[in-house]
């Protein structure tokens, strides 16, 4: 090196264990709770903040979602804070419907207790004007020339309309 140049680095083991908040402003993107093809560990509490200065709204969809039914949580705020108005709260293996923000902000916490683990979360989130098909066709249809083309018995413009329920029998008394 010549004179008057000073090289400084760190070395990061990656871990996977989230800590603090991680904040995204990318127009698109991905948020996992921890290194990918492995568990999430125990006593964790993550903050993630999805912040996209240009959008009106943020559309988010999982890909995959397996927490401790019960005790791991994964917390979601309308806003830039826990102080918003929280809009979701998810535990369990059931991978939950596609939904749109309606602010350029999201912030999502994600809680476990001490014992269990699971696979944990890994959500995909956009820019709403981005995407090609409201709320991505709720994964219930097929986005068809920037339309949703809805399964059978799935309705609305994002496909996340279930048909009502049909009463198949009905019994009346006197009181």
């Amino acid at each position: 090196l010549k004179s008057g140049w000073r090289i400084e680095y760190q070395t990061v083991i990656e871990t996977g264990i989230c800590s603090g908040e991680a904040i995204f402003n990318d127009p698109q993107g991905f948020i996992e709770d921890h290194i990918y093809g492995s568990f999430y560990s125990n006593s964790l509490i993550c903050n993630f903040l999805i912040q996209i200065p240009t959008a009106e709204s943020i559309t988010v969809r999982f890909e995959t979602f397996a927490l401790e039914n019960g005790f791991d949580f994964l917390e979601i705020y309308d806003g830039d804070g826990w102080q918003s108005e929280l809009i979701a709260f998810h535990t369990g293996n059931e991978k939950p419907a596609p939904f749109t923000s309606s602010s350029n902000s999201l912030y999502l916490t994600f809680r476990t207790d001490g014992a269990i683990v699971d696979r944990g979360f890994r959500l995909f989130y956009s820019d709403s004007a981005l995407t090609d098909c409201p709320l991505f066709c709720s994964g219930a249809g097929s986005c068809v020339n920037n339309s949703c083309v809805c399964d059978r018995n799935r309705f609305g413009l994002g496909c996340e309309i279930f048909p009502a329920p049909v009463a198949t029998t009905a019994q009346f008394t006197d009181s």
